[in-house]
């Protein structure tokens, strides 16, 4: 689900965002619909200098324990870094997410941030999960500077469910091999006669992974494989492949 007041809401009302320079930079924050969609507008100029513009906006919500941030982004001019801060109300716990070189494009991008992407920066908390969000801010450092716009839309600080049990299926099995026991110890083994055998994992609804490690059972060559993905069981993806 999505939280309360975590979504258009937060760009309906640009005047609730505040503008924050640093030295010669410039910036003009104004709102724009797009669509039906509020999209809060960030006009910038360096000046033919460095240093950074912040988009800054209060707000008070709980976190949920795991999340992720979705956004909508175009944007026309020079490439600079944007970076995602969330905090407390009075700073003690800052977490921070740097997308280089992220202000390029005048397509509109989704960009899809998980919570554990968005760091301990610092404050007197030391660390920890941050469970009290308020402060939200978009900064905009400078990397080539001069000046240009960008857009964000549809933000979103979307609850993850835990993850759900994941379900197992096989071309074929062999005893004491069974596809049920492909995440255990035993590991899955496909029948010799298995011409063309593969193995699915269903996590039944939208997961975000860091990566896959796969533990080959003996006489299993690292080779001639696939890795797809799929949304809905009927359009895959293929995300590795090795030679044959």
């Amino acid at each position: 689900m999505n939280l309360p007041e975590a979504n258009d809401d937060l760009l309906r009302d640009a005047t609730a965002w505040v503008a924050i320079t640093a030295g010669r930079a410039e910036l003009r924050l104004s709102g724009e619909p797009l669509r039906g969609h509020p999209a809060l507008r960030f006009d910038f100029d360096f000046r033919d200098a460095g240093g950074f513009v912040v988009a800054r906006r209060e707000v008070q919500r709980q976190l949920p324990e795991s999340y992720r941030v979705r956004l909508r982004l175009r944007a026309e001019g020079a490439i600079n870094d944007l970076e995602l801060k969330f905090s407390d109300a009075h700073k003690r716990h800052v977490r921070r997410r740097v997308l280089k070189r992220a202000t390029r494009g005048s397509r509109w991008r989704t960009i899809e941030i998980s919570g554990e992407e968005i760091e301990y920066a610092w404050g007197e908390s030391g660390g920890g999960a941050l469970r009290e969000l308020g402060v939200i801010e978009f900064a905009i450092v400078a990397g080539d500077g001069g000046k240009g716009s960008v857009w964000i839309k549809d933000l979103q600080i979307i609850d993850s469910p835990a993850a759900a049990a994941v379900l197992c299926s096989a071309s074929s099995q062999t005893e004491g091999h069974h596809a049920s026991q492909a995440l255990e110890t035993a590991g899955w083994q496909a029948r010799a006669d298995d011409a063309a055998p593969w193995l699915q994992l269903d996590v039944s609804h939208e997961q975000r992974y860091g990566g896959l490690i796969i533990d080959w059972r003996e006489r299993a060559p690292p080779q001639g494989f696939r890795l797809r993905s799929s949304s809905d069981g009927h359009r895959w993806q293929t995300l590795y492949a090795t030679a044959t």
